[in-house]
């Protein structure tokens, strides 16, 4: 209908209840384009707050439609709907940045499946490759790349490999001190 729309969002708490954010405010947001992502549909919209954001479907709660058209900005004109997807971890928004990766060369599909046929996959020595993307760094990104242990690691820049070996640091932590349940 070209209109904006309005609902309230919510997230589940330990006791499986409904939580809606921002103490129930609605939301308003101009709607652009539905993305399916690990299992879950996510709205990709404009919203005055955030700008261009995305919100699970299943987690949107008294739906209406505005009496406003909608906003198409020039920056969900310029979308690449499959850029966008390959460069968000479970959909966490945040500010995409260069990052260098160095892979085992038995990670070659995993890689290809995640980015593309596309990325271009560089001889680093007869065992690994490095990589080069856009990546919207999330702790869902750093969880991905740390299932793979030793066969990847970030080579640059610096400050994000930093972040992933503080993460990596403070979650070791929680196990080398005992815990009595």
């Amino acid at each position: 209908a070209g209109r904006a729309i309005h609902f309230r969002y919510f997230e589940y708490t330990p006791a499986k209840e409904r939580r809606f954010r921002r103490e129930g405010a609605v939301y308003e947001v101009s709607p652009f384009a539905l993305m399916w992502d690990d299992e879950n549909y996510y709205l990709i919209a404009h919203s005055e707050r955030h700008g261009l954001t995305h919100y699970r479907i299943d987690k949107m709660a008294k739906l209406s439609i505005a009496d406003k058209p909608r906003v198409i900005t020039e920056q969900a004109r310029q979308l690449d709907l499959t850029r966008y997807g390959k460069t968000v971890f479970g959909m966490f928004s945040g500010t995409p940045q260069q990052v260098k990766l160095r892979f085992r060369n038995s990670l070659a599909g995993v890689v290809i499946d995640r980015f593309g046929k596309s990325a271009m996959l560089v001889p680093d020595g007869e065992s690994h490759f490095t990589f080069t993307t856009e990546i919207v760094l999330s702790p869902v990104f750093y969880g991905w790349l740390a299932g793979f242990g030793e066969q990847a690691e970030i080579m640059f820049p610096a400050s994000v490999r930093e972040d992933f070996a503080d993460l990596c640091r403070r979650t070791l932590s929680l196990y080398e001190t005992s815990r009595e349940e």
